[in-house]
Parts: C-alpha cells; structure tokens; sequence
C-alpha cells in the first residue's frame, strides 16, 4: 500500500485497486504506526473507524489534490 505522505505521527495511504472496480474512492489513515480510519474522498469522512482530529483534518483538506491524484494512480486503469 503507497503512502501518500506522512506528516508528524500520521501518513496517507492508499491501496492499489486489485479487481476491476474498488470501493468507493477513500484512503486510510494510519496513525502511530496503527491504521486508524478509512476516508471517504469524496466527503472527507471516516468510512470505518474514525474519530480524526480536527489537526489532522486540517491537514487532510490542505493536501486533498495530492490524494486524488494517488488515489487515480493506484485505481484507474
């Protein structure tokens, strides 16, 4: 799974798509060195897991273009 960025205790990671169609597009989010939540890139909410600090949202929104453009990377064909 590419990480995406890492930043202070938390990275971005994204999985590559294995069958023809992946969930909906979302990345997780590990923090600690633990997986944490799976976000939705659509709504920025957590799918499973979660609660996500407002730091780390704050961070997330910033850098949202450098995670789409992972997330097509690793899933469109």
């Amino acid at each position: 799974m590419p990480t995406v960025f890492e930043q202070e205790n938390f990275a971005v990671k994204v999985y590559f798509s294995d069958t023809d169609r992946h969930q909906a597009p979302h990345f997780h989010l590990w923090v600690e060195g633990e997986s944490v939540a799976s976000i939705s890139l659509l709504t920025l909410t957590p799918l499973v897991g979660g609660p996500v600090s407002r730091r780390i949202m704050k961070v997330l929104e910033v850098r949202i273009e450098e995670i789409w453009e992972a997330w097509h990377e690793c899933n469109d064909a």
